[in-house]
C-alpha cells in the first residue's frame, strides 16, 4: 500500500524525454495545418529520409562515431533545412521534415531504439500525406 504512490522510474533519459517532447510539439502544430502544407512536411520527410538510406543503413550510421556522424549527416540535414526555411511558400514547409529526420537521426546516433519507434511511427502520417503532391 504505501508504494502505490511512489513515482515510476522512467527508462528514458531527461535528453531523451525533451527531444520526444519536441518532436511531439512540431508534430502536433503540423497536423493542423491544411493538407497541402502537411503533404510538404511529408515530403521533406521523404527526401531526407532517401537521402539518409543512399548513404547508410540504421546500423551502419549508428557504427560511425559521434564526430562522424555529425560531419557526415546530421551537419548536411541541417544546411539543407536552412536552405528550405529560406525559400519560403510552402516549399519552404519541407524544412519541418528535415527537421523531424534530423531528430530521428540523432535518436539513432543516441541508441534509443524507443525514441526512433515513436519517431518513425508519427512520421507515417505524413509520408503518406506526401502522395498527394
Amino acid at each position: 500500500m504505501f508504494g502505490l504512490f511512489k513515482k515510476k522510474a522512467s527508462s528514458e533519459s531527461a535528453a531523451e524525454a525533451t527531444m520526444r517532447k519536441e518532436f511531439d510539439q512540431t508534430i502536433a502544430v503540423a497536423r493542423v495545418a491544411p493538407l497541402s502544407k502537411q503533404a510538404r512536411v511529408g515530403k521533406g520527410i521523404n527526401d531526407a529520409l532517401a537521402d539518409f538510406h543512399r548513404r547508410y543503413t540504421p546500423k551502419g550510421f549508428n557504427e560511425l562515431d559521434f564526430a562522424e556522424k555529425k560531419k557526415s549527416y546530421l551537419d548536411t540535414l541541417a544546411k539543407r533545412q536552412d536552405e528550405l526555411r529560406l525559400m519560403g511558400g510552402d516549399v519552404g514547409l519541407e524544412h519541418i521534415g528535415y527537421s523531424l529526420v534530423s531528430r530521428w537521426a540523432l535518436a539513432i546516433a543516441m541508441g534509443s531504439d524507443s525514441l526512433v519507434n515513436h519517431f518513425e511511427d508519427s512520421m507515417i502520417y505524413f509520408k503518406r500525406a506526401a502522395q498527394t503532391l
